[in-house]
């Protein structure tokens, strides 16, 4: 028991510190845009005839800090352990967002999420799904050595939500407690050389 609550304080600690890290970093990054804009707008004025130039790097520069931004916020919302209601989220569109920010180390394979619009969203817990999701996706990663890119599927039927993956970790095990945490229910189909994870949520 003593052994459990140690645990959980340590847990709460490591949170505490990644949260503080990574609000850290937001502010930084927010000064390094507002900085970039600041010296793009300079340069234009005194160096026309670098416009273009200047306009390519700046516009490379506002995708990375905006990708690494979007991992910064996810990392917040992982890192946060304490009670968390279930709310309505559109599944799909937090998919996305966390494929968009595993893929800031720019190598492939890029994670696809197709899926059918959908207004009702799904229930889950906001915090725990990016952690699901972003282990799912990377594991999905990890199965498609090679390729160029790797599909997730979205479905809808009825009151029931489930997304689905190729994964590389392929042990149920290694996916039902984080699925719970999440609000979710785990299952793996095929074998080790050709396995998804299927991930199903209830509807909001």
């Amino acid at each position: 028991m003593n052994g459990g609550r140690a645990r959980e304080a340590r847990v709460e600690e490591v949170a505490r510190l990644v949260s503080g890290m990574a609000h850290g970093l937001r502010n930084s990054l927010q000064a390094v845009a507002i900085n970039l804009e600041v010296v793009r707008a300079r340069l234009r004025r005194d160096a026309p005839e670098l416009a273009d130039e200047l306009d390519r790097f700046a516009a490379a520069a506002d995708d990375n800090v905006r990708r690494l931004g979007r991992r910064v916020d996810l990392l917040i919302a992982a890192a946060h352990r304490g009670p968390e209601e279930e709310s309505a989220v559109d599944l799909a569109g937090l998919a996305r967002e966390v494929a968009e920010a595993l893929e800031l180390d720019r190598r492939p394979p890029r994670v696809e999420v197709d899926a059918p619009d959908d207004e009702r969203g799904v229930r889950l817990r906001r915090g725990a799904a990016v952690v699901l999701l972003g282990r799912a996706l990377e594991s999905a990663r990890a199965a498609a050595r090679g390729e160029e890119s790797v599909r997730a599927e979205v479905r809808y039927a009825g009151d029931e939500a489930s997304l689905e993956v190729p994964v590389a970790v392929t042990g149920p095990e290694a996916w039902e407690g984080v699925a719970d945490d999440a609000g979710a229910r785990a299952g793996v189909a095929g074998d080790e050389s050709d396995a998804s994870l299927i991930l199903r949520f209830s509807r909001a």
